[in-house]
């Protein structure tokens, strides 16, 4: 009866079929950005516990200041509320020209510090992450790509490990691979360490410069406040 009824009014049957189709449609839609933009995990581990920060002038005009790599190791070892702390560059990721095998291609790349991976809690899908070793003067220069560019630029192939892509006429190798969805800061396409990524710098002023542009990761203490962190 009620597809009878239906027929006999086309028109308006159209009309709420489309208004039906629409509505669940944007409903959908909606539901799908909140999700993944507001509800969904980070892939970290404990994401409660995670804080970036850095420091702020107010009086001279500065929201967003960074932090020397030497003022982190001074906070990693002083601060009784927080643990796991790292560095990662404050400007984000850039694109970097990074050549193999004779042909270039733009890669995201962006520094951080030796323990960042560890901080972060995330394990790689394959190889292994960024250690602090791999951040000291003099330590072979590698990089931790994502699974983004793994797929992209190698097809997923698990012989990338130990390829070398080269920048700034320096070769860095590749000993990891993150999980899918995982990219901090946004838009990164690779990792390098701070003295690798200093140690290529063709001003002889700037390796510092790369050692003090950081913000602070780090994990906040089992039973620490936010209160207490801020005020330390």
């Amino acid at each position: 009866l009620a597809w009878r009824g239906l027929m006999r009014s086309k028109a308006f049957t159209a009309a709420a079929v489309l208004t039906m189709a629409v509505g669940i449609c944007g409903t959908t839609a909606m539901f799908a950005l909140i999700r993944g933009v507001l509800l969904r995990p980070m892939p970290v581990r404990d994401q409660d516990r995670l804080i970036v920060g850095w420091k702020a002038s107010p009086s001279g005009g500065f929201a967003h200041w960074p932090i020397h790599v030497a003022e982190l190791e001074a906070i990693g070892q002083e601060s009784r509320v927080l643990e796991n702390v790292a560095g990662v560059g404050y400007v984000g990721a850039w694109p970097e020209v990074a050549v193999e095998n004779g042909e270039a291609a733009h890669v995201s790349a962006a520094t951080v510090t030796g323990s960042f991976f560890d901080a972060l809690g995330v394990p790689p899908v394959l190889g292994r992450v960024l250690q602090p070793a791999d951040d000291q003067v003099g330590a072979e220069r590698v990089l931790v790509i994502t699974h983004g560019l793994w797929q992209r630029r190698y097809g997923g192939a698990r012989d990338v490990i130990g390829r070398r892509l080269t920048m700034r006429d320096v070769a860095f190798t590749i000993v990891g691979v993150m999980p899918r969805d995982f990219a901090f800061p946004p838009g990164v396409e690779a990792w390098a360490t701070l003295e690798g990524w200093a140690s290529v710098s063709p001003n002889p002023t700037d390796p510092d410069t790369v050692r003090r542009r950081n913000d602070l990761v780090a994990r906040v203490r089992a039973g620490a406040t936010r209160e207490r962190v801020l005020s330390e």
